[in-house]
């Protein structure tokens, strides 16, 4: 009995195990447990890749490039303010240097500007600076080589032909002015032992090529009231030349006499140097033909709109004279002009010359030693 109840209950606790097990492997809850496990839904975890982070390119700085406003910090410069980086890269320069320079440049002319600029750009080759720089120095070339600029700009007939615009040429201090322009013209010389000389003198247009003008001064042979005529044969602002004859007549005070000057002159302009040479003669029909070589040379340097040098040669020597015999007395000449008004607006008004006279040829006559000289022309519209 014992072993019939045995093999009963084991006949009843197989099965259910079995049915058991079998509802477990097919429950969908189990099914739903299991996929919590797996979180993947499907999907191959082998083929999920991690989340890239999103993130922005910084912009490139070429450090070598002084025109790229953000520098290798990526800071942008305070161009008011000095450098932050004293230690900079090598050949740069700071806004004070920069400030200064362009200070001290206002006041040049178009070609000393120019090289102060070049030089700059040679000592900071990277400046921060350099794109004002080149486009400053873009706008000088045009003032350099515009011809119509330079030459009818800040004259009345702006805008007309170069062969017809008023040409500006140096004056010379012993020697006759060959550019018939409306001048007044005021001299004084002083020289030992006991030379004084004081002069004034007008030049009125009749055309752009002729002029006549009057005036007193004191030569050699003593006071002299002065007129004549300035006619120029060839006035070329394009050419930059001057060819002109000086009809010129003198009343001498004392002794009293009349002399006759005429002379013919030539001048051109090679860029920044006026060149000029004049020669003819002093005729004075007294008792005898009283014939005089009279001439000279002049060679000024425009260093500036504002400065200038020269250098100059005066003749005055004696061929025929009946008794008295022959003399000469040559003198050199040197000094500096001075050009008060240079603004580009603003016609060239004022010549101011001031030098000193060595003889270097004398006999016969011996006035002075030396003298120290000085003149005005004002150039009037």
């Amino acid at each position: 009995m014992r072993a019939f109840l045995l093999v009963l209950v084991w006949c009843c606790t197989v099965p259910s195990l079995a049915w058991a097990q079998d509802d477990d492997d097919s429950d969908p809850f189990n099914d739903l447990l299991e996929d919590d496990e797996d979180d993947s839904f499907g999907i191959d975890p082998g083929e999920l890749k991690p989340k890239e982070e999103t993130t922005f390119a910084e912009p490139e700085v070429d450090e070598d490039d002084p025109s790229d406003p953000v520098g290798p910090d990526g800071e942008q410069p305070d161009l008011l303010d000095d450098d932050p980086d004293p230690t900079g890269p090598l050949g740069a320069d700071s806004a004070e240097t920069y400030r200064a320079t362009l200070a001290a440049v206002s006041k040049l002319d178009p070609d000393d500007e120019m090289q102060t600029w070049d030089a700059y750009l040679a000592q900071y080759p990277n400046t921060s600076f350099r794109g004002q720089i080149e486009k400053r120095m873009e706008q000088l070339e045009d003032e350099m080589y515009d011809l119509n600029r330079m030459h009818t700009k800040t004259d009345p007939d702006e805008g007309v032909d170069a062969d017809k615009a008023e040409l500006k040429f140096s004056q010379g201090l012993l020697i006759e002015n060959i550019n018939p322009r409306r001048r007044l013209q005021l001299t004084f010389e002083w020289g030992l032992p006991d030379y004084a000389n004081l002069g004034a003198d007008y030049e009125h247009p009749i055309s752009r090529k002729v002029s006549i003008h009057g005036g007193l001064r004191r030569r050699f042979t003593g006071g002299s009231v002065e007129g004549g005529v300035r006619w120029a044969l060839v006035k070329s602002a394009r050419t930059q030349t001057l060819v002109t004859f000086i009809g010129d007549v003198r009343l001498n005070t004392a002794p009293a006499f009349v002399g006759f000057r005429p002379q013919i002159a030539v001048g051109k302009r090679f860029g920044k140097l006026d060149l000029q040479g004049q020669a003819g003669v002093e005729v004075a029909p007294r008792a005898a033909l009283d014939l005089r070589v009279i001439g000279g040379a002049n060679m000024t340097f425009r260093a500036s709109n504002a400065v200038a040098m020269f250098a100059e040669t005066s003749l005055y020597m004696k061929t025929i004279s009946g008794d008295a015999g022959p003399f000469r007395f040559n003198q050199f000449t040197f000094g500096m002009k001075f050009f008060p008004s240079t603004k580009a607006a603003d016609p060239q008004k004022t010549e101011v010359n001031l030098g000193a006279s060595i003889p270097y040829s004398s006999a016969y006559w011996q006035y002075h030693y030396g003298s120290l000289m000085g003149q005005a022309n004002f150039y009037l519209k």
